[in-house]
């Protein structure tokens, strides 16, 4: 589906003869229609550097992964439907032929409760972080441990990805510094990576390296009486199979972008009190990395955004974003580099 098709859909489609009239958010890489008790996400028929959801069959399968791979923590995907048009009319669910796309069904949560909302406005307690964390530890103490060496090549790619947004970045003002920063990043990133080689196969060895959740940070998180974790990584095995220690990064990171580093250190703290573990000083200075990396990977994310929207208000969002992601992204090389 195109943006437009979207547009109709959510404006006057169907869900098994209700209609929509819904409300529309949209992503990278896809679209969520929220109506009613229910939100639909369709995915894009992107097919970016870490994605590909060009075909029908892809996207298909991958909303089915999205189904299954969330059911590890929560109840609230319901399922995966067919979007249909016929006859002049865009519908999801039923059997009315060849379907034009697919559709992840899930109950529809309250958007207020959401973490970087609640971040936002300052109304996240240290009691909520604690439950999180409790939360998250319990979930990675029973995530399947992935048996697979380290990839010293695989991993400097993955960081070095960041380069791909050069061409989006050329259109800003200060381009020419966050080039500069770019390559100075790759360049620390490497050497790091050389020099811990050692060091992330032994956690790679010990089982540290578990099928989780892949993207977890405030987006992702309602803080209900028990928090609810959603939308895990579904696209990218190597993107949700990690290091425990770089999944927490990411919300730690996540965390400290709001200006909450007094939350980052307490999500760290219970996580690793439930888990009945230490931090040697080597593992702080990978943590470090990983919340650089994971503010990397967010920058990249932004500059994605900001090349896909249309309109200049979203433009702006998107680059204050990118911004505040990337300012962080610096504060953490300015450490790897101490």
């Amino acid at each position: 589906m195109n943006s437009s098709e979207i547009k109709s859909l959510f404006r006057s489609g169907n869900f098994k003869g209700q209609l929509l009239k819904g409300k529309l958010v949209e992503t990278h890489i896809s679209w969520v229609i929220l109506s009613g008790d229910r939100a639909f996400k369709i995915k894009k028929p992107v097919h970016l550097s870490f994605v590909d959801f060009s075909s029908l069959e892809k996207r298909r399968y991958y909303c089915e992964q999205e189904v299954y791979l969330n059911a590890r923590f929560t109840d609230i995907y319901l399922g995966v439907e067919p979007v249909y048009f016929e006859e002049g009319h865009w519908s999801i669910g039923g059997e009315k032929g060849l379907p034009r796309d697919f559709a992840v069904v899930m109950k529809r949560m309250d958007e207020d409760m959401r973490m970087d909302r609640l971040l936002e406005k300052a109304e996240v307690s240290s009691e909520a972080i604690e439950k999180l964390a409790h939360q998250v530890a319990s979930f990675h103490k029973k995530a399947r441990v992935i048996h697979r060496s380290f990839d010293l090549q695989k991993s400097k790619e993955t960081f070095n990805d960041i380069l791909s947004i050069k061409k989006v970045l050329e259109e800003l003002p200060n381009y020419e510094e966050l080039k500069e920063q770019l390559h100075r990043a790759v360049r620390l990133s490497d050497l790091f990576l050389t020099s811990n080689s050692k060091l992330l196969e032994k956690r790679s060895t010990e089982g540290f390296v578990r099928d989780v959740h892949g993207d977890l940070h405030g987006g992702n998180v309602f803080l209900m009486e028990n928090p609810v974790l959603f939308d895990c990584i579904e696209f990218k095995e190597d993107f949700r199979q990690i290091d425990v220690l770089y999944e927490v990064a990411f919300l730690c990171m996540d965390l400290e972008s709001w200006g909450r580093e007094d939350l980052s250190r307490i999500f760290l703290t219970t996580y690793f009190e439930q888990q009945g573990e230490t931090v040697s000083e080597q593992e702080e200075k990978l943590f470090n990395y990983y919340k650089c990396l994971r503010a990397n990977i967010r920058a990249k994310v932004f500059a994605i955004e900001i090349s896909q929207a249309r309109e200049k208000k979203d433009k702006k969002l998107y680059l204050n974003a990118f911004n505040k992601y990337f300012s962080l992204f610096v504060s953490y090389l300015d450490q790897l580099e101490g």
